[in-house]
């Protein structure tokens, strides 16, 4: 599939990032609203994305709690990540750089589309970030001084007016 160019933006209130990690063996799902987002369609593509990682959810109070004590300390509010990549590619890797608070780390992220129409994009959106040198104290499980987490989302875009 080829990209539609122009400009894309989400318009349905929050969707989704589903950010998967494994902390001392034990698998960890996390989900955090994504406040928005916009696809650049040109010679390049280029993606941007605010995601509301005060808001991220582990399905369990005490890690929700400890996640949230972690980016308060590093006053972490709003993920942004902005990268560009080839169009001709298949699927389109985007390099940049996600920023929250006082922790910036590179990140490349791969975006397909899943279908276009003139009034609409849905693309999926995978990755993987690595954050090293944090220190994420987990109730009942220990620390973590290492974080990895893979990142998974699908979003419908409409064209920018």
């Amino acid at each position: 599939m080829s990209f539609p160019a122009g400009t894309w933006i989400l318009e349905q209130a929050q969707p989704v990032l589903t950010l998967t990690t494994e902390v001392k063996g034990r698998p960890f799902t996390l989900k955090a609203p994504i406040d928005s987002a916009d696809v650049t369609v040109a010679q390049a593509v280029t993606l941007t994305l605010g995601v509301g990682i005060d808001h991220v959810s582990a399905g369990n109070f005490l890690l929700d709690a400890a996640l949230r004590g972690f980016l308060v300390n590093y006053g972490a509010h709003e993920l942004f990540f902005a990268g560009t990549g080839v169009l001709e590619a298949d699927p389109v890797e985007l390099g940049g750089v996600a920023k929250a608070g006082q922790v910036s780390v590179d990140l490349t992220l791969e975006l397909r589309e899943v279908s276009s129409s003139p009034l609409s994009l849905v693309i999926d959106i995978t990755g993987t970030a690595v954050f090293k040198d944090v220190d994420i104290p987990i109730p009942g499980v220990g620390s973590l001084d290492q974080l990895s987490l893979a990142v998974q989302t699908q979003l419908e875009l409409v064209p920018s007016q």
